[in-house]
């Protein structure tokens, strides 16, 4: 095989299999050494996806992720070991990548996608892959990417169960023409809740890569307008073609971003029925959100009562002095006995739990009820 003046030999060597195959080659593997990628979220799915990408020669990848590394994670996510526990995930990927390989250009933000951040780095890059945990950043990639009119590969994981799909909102179906409005903040499963099999996201991520490696060479994604539905359980495979939705909201208005941060569908998955407000604590119809820096004196204060609604595994692995552990799948169970507290802080991992915990209390008739945000690993953070 004849060197190409526009990689070094150490590049022809790495990339020496690609080369070989008639459809990339070595302007496949330009096409891919020039192009740019925006990775959000450096978990499940963000791992494997980093990982291949990188080792494939994409050029330039900008890392987005605001999380730090902890033990639970690592069931899951390969890209990280047991010495990263509370390093934030953004720094050690750019490091791991890095000795993956020199020759690509990483960028870390070290911070959650929103609507302050988001228009930036979608603007800059070919193709966005969201390997998000929240709907909230979902419903935000898709419509940024509709007003810039850039493609992006969704990828989403549960228990047994993923799916991946191709959108090029704006040009055809988008993910709110598959999923309109974003479901309540009870409505929507996570892992601490449900679980997921460790190996699930390491296929689905893998899968992401493949087809933004495709489109970036050039070749046609295969899920272009289709949904990949992935069981692990039964080992299936199946497709479901999609088409734009004519009653589509983001369509029909113009891909008006303004009207959907107004109804409060950028909110992280935590903040579902939360959004913040200025001021401290966050509101909602319900309850409303403490901040963990104002934790330790609302504490001090007499009657109040300190929740843990995690499962009792995690409660007895680590948990707040004085908390009481009563999960959240049995909550609606002791609602008399928490009615007789003046007030409750609620609390769980990440927050998710504790908000929906808060609002069954709230509408149980419990009086005063706060829900602690990002939970114990928002209290980890500097």
């Amino acid at each position: 095989m004849q060197r190409s003046s526009k990689f070094s030999f150490e590049e022809c060597q790495r990339y020496s299999r690609h080369f070989v195959l008639p459809q990339v080659g070595q302007n496949g593997q330009e096409r891919l050494k020039s192009s740019s990628v925006a990775l959000i979220g450096l978990g499940g799915l963000g791992s494997p996806v980093a990982q291949y990408l990188t080792a494939a020669g994409v050029g330039q990848m900008l890392l987005v992720d605001s999380d730090s590394v902890s033990l639970s994670n690592l069931q899951r996510q390969v890209l990280y070991g047991t010495d990263d526990i509370g390093k934030p995930k953004a720094k050690v990927a750019a490091q791991r990548l890095s000795s993956l390989n020199p020759e690509i250009s990483l960028r870390v933000v070290e911070a959650s996608l929103s609507l302050d951040n988001a228009r930036e780095i979608v603007d800059q890059v070919d193709l966005v892959i969201d390997a998000t945990d929240n709907l909230g950043s979902r419903y935000l990639i898709n419509d940024v990417c509709a007003e810039l009119r850039k493609p992006f590969i969704y990828g989403s994981i549960h228990q047994f169960q993923g799916q991946v799909s191709f959108f090029r909102p704006g040009h055809k179906a988008c993910f709110r023409c598959l999923f309109p409005d974003p479901p309540g903040v009870d409505e929507i499963p996570n892992c601490a809740q449900s679980g997921v099999l460790g190996v699930l996201p390491g296929i689905v991520g893998s899968i992401q890569a493949a087809e933004a490696l495709k489109f970036l060479i050039g070749i046609a994604p295969s899920l272009d307008e289709k949904l990949l539905i992935v069981d692990l359980l039964q080992m299936s495979f199946r497709t479901v073609s999609l088409k734009q939705d004519p009653e589509c909201l983001l369509c029909i208005r113009s891909h008006d971003m303004d009207y959907f941060s107004r109804r409060g569908d950028y909110c992280r998955k935590e903040d579902q029925s939360a959004c913040s407000v200025s001021g401290g604590e966050t509101v909602s119809e319900n309850f409303a959100e403490i901040l963990s820096a104002e934790l330790g004196p609302a504490l001090e204060k007499s009657g109040v009562l300190l929740l843990d609604v995690r499962e009792e595994f995690e409660f007895q692995s680590y948990h707040l002095p004085g908390a009481l552990n009563i999960p959240l799948g049995v909550i609606g169970e002791h609602l008399q006995e928490l009615k007789q507290h003046g007030s409750i802080i609620v609390y769980c991992q990440g927050g998710y739990r504790s908000a929906s915990a808060a609002k069954i209390l709230k509408e149980g008739g419990c009086k005063v009820v706060r829900s602690l945000r990002g939970g114990l690993n928002g209290m980890a953070k500097p």
